[in-house]
């Protein structure tokens, strides 16, 4: 299970982080000029939207950063496996 993880991590993550910050995007820079390494920290801009907003767009950065979490934690094991096995 441990080998999946990163790989299911980047399938969830990938596609569902990517939604979450092209809509992000687009509903803040209708507001705000939006910064240039806004991307690094997408939990900030959160603070420019409207409740309904928020629900728009929270399940997509859940799943994103679930999906971050699952390829972090399956590309570590994935290290501390291939340390041991030497």
């Amino acid at each position: 299970m441990l080998e999946i993880t990163p790989v299911l991590g980047l399938v969830v993550g990938v596609p569902t982080g990517f939604w979450h910050h092209a809509v992000l995007y687009r509903i803040v820079a209708a507001r705000i000029a939006v910064p240039r390494a806004w991307w690094l920290a997408p939990s900030d801009p959160h603070v420019h939207l409207t409740d309904a907003e928020q629900r728009r767009i929270g399940l997509w950065y859940g799943l994103g950063g679930i999906g971050f979490v699952l390829s972090v934690a399956g590309g570590l094991a994935a290290i501390v496996g291939l340390l041991m096995a030497r």
